[in-house]
């Protein structure tokens, strides 16, 4: 769907996030950046962007309405065969409830959500939902659920790269939307960079930690560390190899607790 900004063209979108942690809280990871850059850049065209997301969600001026409950498990920290669950009151649901009790007041539903129950109940809303599927096939049960909807639903999965589409056995039937897009001007450009290598993330085994410590153990190069976890996940899953190596590790920041983690890398 090509959204222009012309008078004629401009929607009313509500947009899903994601049900594994309120926005801002950084457990959502990088689609809580995607998000917050959509929904400002969709706004500035003339669209008008409510989201609906799990309460104590936070993104500045926009538009939040918020559902309680209790977060579902992220994709990546289950096997391909793990089964659909969802906890006793899951905000998943309540946030899908709220969006079908209001979907006549919108064009479109934007979904960001990585799990099943979204797809599942795409025939059964009024309004058209365009799916945005921001990680690889992680669970066979979703990818056939995402499949369905790609069969019956021509032009609404969304992806952000053309390797990413090949994980999945239907990849030619989703559409390459291109990766999360950012704010240039949030960022400062640095022409003297000092010898270091930021890496900045969720610490979780697919961002690969390790191959940035490989990196700065063969390089000799500083590598400063910023990302969204606890100290002692650090301590238990890296500091054995970098006490062996004895890596040259400038700095740990919790992204709950730094707003501009950017501004720690610019220099690099």
């Amino acid at each position: 769907m090509n959204i222009s900004s012309s008078p004629q063209s401009r929607l009313k979108i509500l947009i899903l996030s994601t049900p594994v942690g309120a926005l801002g809280s950084g457990l959502g990871g990088g689609i809580e950046l995607t998000i917050a850059n959509l929904a400002r850049e969709l706004r500035s065209r003339g669209h008008e962007i409510d989201i609906i997301a799990p309460y104590n969600s936070k993104l500045g001026d926009l538009s939040i309405i918020q559902v309680p409950g209790e977060l579902q498990l992220t994709a990546q920290t289950q096997d391909l065969a793990a089964s659909i669950v969802m906890p006793g009151n899951p905000v998943l649901a309540n946030m899908w409830a709220k969006a079908r009790e209001i979907q006549v007041d919108y064009d479109i539903i934007f979904n960001t959500a990585f799990d099943w129950l979204p797809f599942y109940l795409t025939p059964f809303f009024d309004r058209p939902i365009a799916h945005f599927v921001s990680m690889g096939s992680q669970i066979a049960a979703i990818d056939l659920i995402i499949n369905q909807v790609a069969i019956d639903f021509p032009g609404s999965i969304g992806v952000c790269t053309r390797t990413q589409a090949e994980t999945f056995s239907f990849g030619d039937l989703c559409c390459v939307v291109g990766g999360s897009g950012v704010d240039p001007a949030v960022y400062e450009y640095c022409a003297t960079p000092a010898d270091e290598l930021a890496w900045l993330g969720r610490i979780s085994p697919e961002k690969a930690l390790e191959d940035a410590v490989a990196a700065a153990d063969r390089t000799g190069v500083k590598l400063k560390i910023m990302a969204k976890s606890k100290i002692l996940i650090i301590g238990r899953k890296f500091n054995g190899t970098i006490r062996t190596r004895q890596l040259n590790i400038w700095a740990f920041c919790r992204l709950m607790n730094c707003s501009k983690p950017f501004v720690l890398a610019r220099g690099c």
